[in-house]
């Protein structure tokens, strides 16, 4: 798909688009075809489980893109020497402090998991 978009689509603006419509179908495709293998051998998901967590990963990263929105907002009115680095670096900090806080606070399943796994090392 995404290579389809790369070929056919001549306007620049219309094939960054593109380019992320098509990674967003292959992604969902994906997901359908693994979804239906898993069911073929047997595996029983916990939709509720499931549902939950997507909820507290799509809130928490709608509460980092504001977060990381309003940075830089506020750092662009600063003029700052090398502006568009710290522009980029604090932004994107803040961002990920928000995030990693709010998986923490609201215990997301994959995050636990990984700094659980990572105090064995």
């Amino acid at each position: 798909l995404n290579l389809c978009a790369f070929i056919f689509l001549a306007d620049p603006h219309l094939r960054f688009w593109g380019l992320a419509l098509a990674s967003g179908l292959g992604a969902t495709m994906n997901l359908i075809w693994l979804l239906k293998g898993l069911s073929g051998i047997g595996i029983k998901l916990e939709w509720g489980f499931l549902f939950l967590e997507t909820f507290k990963v799509v809130l928490g990263a709608l509460v980092m893109g504001v977060a990381t929105w309003g940075t830089l907002k506020g750092m662009e009115a600063m003029p700052l020497p090398l502006g568009r680095l710290f522009n980029f670096v604090i932004p994107v900090a803040v961002g990920s402090g928000i995030y990693f806080y709010w998986g923490k606070t609201m215990k997301i399943s994959g995050l636990s998991w990984i700094l659980e796994s990572r105090k064995g090392k």
